[in-house]
């Protein structure tokens, strides 16, 4: 059964590849940053080997080290935003 008020799917995208996760993985928007985080650290983790990910793929063949060291970053990011308390503080 599904609620009305629930969160179905998060999704992110801009400079960074679009990407999206189940509202099941994540209760709220700073779980699914740091879903996000994990995921891309993750993935990055197999670029920066030179490696494909066995189930993600980013950027063209042969770039998986330049492709993965900014998805690094870009997960440095988010994490670094999910972790900061001032950012999640309701005014």
């Amino acid at each position: 059964m599904t609620r009305q008020d629930a969160i179905g799917w998060w999704a992110i995208s801009g400079d960074l590849p679009p990407d999206y996760l189940s509202g099941g993985d994540a209760a709220d928007a700073r779980a699914a940053m740091a879903a996000f985080a994990r995921r891309w650290h993750e993935i990055s983790s197999y670029m920066l080997r030179g490696e494909r990910h066995p189930r993600v793929t980013i950027g063209p063949p042969g770039k998986e080290r330049e492709f993965g060291d900014l998805l690094s970053r870009r997960a440095g990011i988010l994490e670094d935003w999910a972790n900061d308390d001032e950012m999640w503080q309701r005014p």
